[in-house]
């Protein structure tokens, strides 16, 4: 740090002003001469492919390939592998070779779709990237339901607006493991309210093997708890709450639910119990979670699901 020396300076009025400038100066000097650039690059295995599809009896065959990149140094936009071979199986047989559509994006050439109760697969290979494989996923049948029950009117654990219990009896699939995930969404003329839901009679822990609260208004259950006969499910689900019309935020009163059930794969089931990563600040005070996948040699998921929608208007 360099020194500044004040010779036969003898305006004492003056005085507090000099040292306010010698401080002010120091402190510029001092803070470029006396920090360093810390240089560390964060390990980095290299690209990895990543492999993203979900496959649904109600929807062609598509997925996604993409590639990773390193967490520091310079950001790039654009991740899609736009010249991969992505051969598709069933059962261990060769179904087709996807054809790439834009952006990463691959799709059936021939408008295959996936059938409940059998077993699918990818391989990915890319010049310049390691081969990648996805562990096979079976589609589910739909969900067997049994009573549904919407009447019932109960008192919100968050705001006070009018609310009722939403009963769903989930039936078991037999020796058959069975996964669940369930949305709730209230609506008004056609659009998505903002509006809580919440389990009415139990609280779900962190492990929990009956199951776990998803992201906003899902539920996502295992049949461990459905002791091989069926198993009801109770959801408060608030009936007013904000909605957006035009440019104005307003409160209104829902005039339908829209009650989403699926099976889903395990392996989806565990990609989403896994799939949360903390945002912001929390990132810095929680411990870090590794999002479940089934890509051999890369990451992503290849999940499956089997739904039923029912719209319950009030």
């Amino acid at each position: 740090m360099k020194e500044i020396l004040l010779l036969n300076y003898s305006n004492k009025n003056s005085l507090p002003k000099v040292f306010l400038l010698i401080l002010i100066l120091g402190t510029l000097l001092g803070s470029t001469s006396c920090t360093k650039d810390l240089d560390y690059e964060l390990p980095y295995l290299g690209d990895k492919l990543v492999v993203n599809g979900l496959l649904s009896p109600d929807s062609v065959v598509s997925l996604r390939v993409s590639t990773t990149m390193p967490v520091t140094g310079d950001f790039r936009t654009k991740l899609g592998v736009t010249a991969a071979t992505v051969a598709f199986f069933e059962n261990g047989m060769l179904v087709e070779s996807l054809l790439h559509t834009g952006n990463g994006t691959y799709r059936s050439p021939s408008g295959f779709k996936p059938v409940p109760g059998k077993a699918y697969a990818v391989q990915v290979s890319a010049e310049g990237f390691a081969a990648v494989e996805t562990l096979p996923e079976t589609v589910p049948f739909p969900p067997e339901l049994g009573q549904l029950v919407f009447q019932e009117q109960v008192k919100s654990i968050f705001n006070d607006v009018p609310t009722r219990k939403l009963s769903v009896e989930l039936k078991s699939k037999g020796d058959v493991a069975a996964f669940y995930n369930l949305n709730v969404q209230p609506m008004y003329r056609g659009r998505k309210l903002t509006a809580n839901t919440f389990y009415t009679d139990k609280v779900l822990e962190t492990g929990d093997p009956c199951g776990f609260m998803g992201d906003g208004n899902e539920f996502n259950l295992s049949d461990a708890c459905f002791s091989g006969g069926s198993y009801t499910v109770n959801i408060g689900v608030e009936l007013r709450g904000f909605v957006t019309i035009g440019q104005n935020l307003e409160l209104v009163n829902a005039d339908q639910v829209v009650l989403t059930c699926r099976s889903i794969s395990k392996g989806y089931y565990e990609h989403l119990e896994n799939g949360y990563q903390p945002d912001g600040y929390l990132m810095a005070i929680m411990e870090p979670r590794f999002v479940h996948t089934n890509v051999i040699g890369g990451f992503g998921m290849l999940a499956a699901y089997n739904e039923h929608k029912i719209i319950l208007n009030l």
